[in-house]
């Protein structure tokens, strides 16, 4: 179905989901990846491959894992290899969006600080990037005899309590340039950073650990020059964010999206091969294999495998709850209907459009990492407007066609689901619209064709 084009290598840097286990597993014989590949009939569903990282500690962990193997390492961002990397991340997302989500905040502060001549992270290190004010009380940095140090409070920091690092924008006052924000290195484990009490509302992305952090004096490195913000919002540009490798990260986040819709998607794609299933009890939806396990049918890693038994590729449990009961038998005999088959259709549709948006965007940057152009803000806000509508529309159009079964049988596809919805509301939507409309209307050349 995704097959790849244009001479590009989506599998140079594939990780699979049970690579990330078995990683874990063989460091650690007794720790929160000591858990096994396939659960019993009749086994606590939250204990299934798919349900595991609804907890930040575990979270953590795999994020440890992936930073220690050096998967997130190679390639930075418009090093010739952009495709590679956001495969990694849509890769990940297929089956967990939170541990995408901190995976691309850990890769892209890793390319900002190798942009701007910053500290190199070492692999024991988690970093995140740490960007959203509030008019409330807004992040200042002081200069002293001991350095900067950081003063106020910073909400909706993902991995909170998991990262060790992070890079925080902050406001300082300077005689050359006045008022203006500053990015700033700082290691969480200092004295004067704590997290707020208090937790929220929502179990979305919970294994994100999602928290207000404060700001008492912690000290703090600058990383790269000032940005100037007279005139500008709270949420005003840094350094950094004027520089095309911002715009190029920001577009990979889309690479998430894409990757969690797929998640989404698959059970759709298994109902509607059910009855094409064979005397082994195989979906039909196998593809032709070609080697390892994989299917001619994949690109951004569709994985396509048995509907039954736990932790399958569709993301199904194989138990939605006590007693093994498995969403999928109640489906057997009863393949799609005309309207489901017309939304299987268009969700097929969609994907294969956010896949090509993707392609095209990797491509674009690769040949222009500099930006000469001018076209890196522009490419990015279409690339996430474009991958954010392909997600919203997969969400809807499966829950059209499969009704609420797998939603409420199936606890780590619920869960996926959720985290989608949580992840896609970061794109901004009609703000980053209106920025885009305005920059096409700035442009001579739209260059849509």
């Amino acid at each position: 179905m995704y097959t790849a084009s244009h001479g590009i290598t989506w599998h140079a840097h594939r990780i699979t989901w049970h690579e990330v286990v078995l990683m874990a597993t063989s460091v650690t014989t007794a720790g929160p990846f000591d858990i096994p590949l396939d659960v019993p009939p009749g086994a606590d569903p939250d204990r299934a491959l798919p349900a595991d990282l609804s907890d930040p500690t575990r979270t953590g962990a795999a994020l440890g894992v992936l930073v220690e193997s050096g998967r997130l390492d190679p390639p930075l961002s418009a090093a010739g290899s952009t495709a590679a990397r956001w495969r990694v991340l849509a890769d990940l997302a297929v089956n967990d969006v939170t541990l995408a989500r901190l995976a691309a905040g850990h890769a892209g502060a890793v390319a900002i600080l190798n942009d701007l001549d910053g500290p190199v992270p070492r692999r024991d290190q988690r970093w995140g990037v740490w960007d959203i004010d509030t008019p409330v009380s807004p992040l200042a940095a002081r200069w002293g005899p001991d350095g900067w140090t950081l003063h106020g409070a910073r909400p909706a920091c993902s991995g909170a309590r998991v990262l060790t690092h992070a890079l925080v924008a902050a406001e300082i006052t300077t005689a050359e340039a006045g008022e203006a924000r500053q990015l700033f290195a700082v290691r969480l484990d200092d004295r004067g950073i704590a997290v707020a009490a208090g937790g929220r509302a929502s179990r979305a992305m919970a294994g994100a650990d999602t928290a207000t952090v404060l700001f008492d004096g912690a000290r703090a490195v600058a990383v790269g020059g000032p940005a100037e913000t007279s005139g500008r919002s709270a949420t005003a540009a840094t350094a950094y964010s004027d520089r095309p490798v911002f715009w190029h990260a920001a577009a990979g986040v889309a690479a998430c999206w894409f990757g969690g819709a797929i998640g989404v998607a698959r059970p759709l794609f298994a109902a509607g091969r059910l009855d094409r299933t064979d005397h082994e009890g195989r979906s039909g939806y196998e593809g032709r294999s070609d080697h390892e396990g994989r299917s001619d049918h994949e690109d951004w890693t569709v994985h396509h495998g048995s509907v039954s038994g736990s932790a399958n590729r569709y993301g199904a449990t194989g138990r939605g709850g006590p007693g093994g009961h498995h969403w999928f038998a109640d489906r057997r005999g009863r393949p799609l209907d005309a309207r489901a088959l017309v939304h299987l259709g268009r969700v097929d549709a969609l994907l294969m459009a956010g896949r090509c948006v993707l392609e095209t965007a990797a491509r674009e940057i690769d040949a222009d990492p500099g930006d000469t152009g001018g076209s890196a803000r522009r490419r990015a806000l279409q690339v996430r407007a474009a991958v954010e509508t392909c997600a919203t529309e997969v969400i809807d159009l499966v829950g059209r066609a499969l009704g609420p079964g797998p939603l409420c049988s199936d606890r780590g596809y619920a869960r996926r689901v959720a985290d989608l919805g949580f992840h896609l509301r970061h794109s901004h939507v009609e703000h980053d619209l209106e920025t885009l409309a305005n920059a096409v209307l700035d442009d001579l050349d739209p260059f849509w064709w």
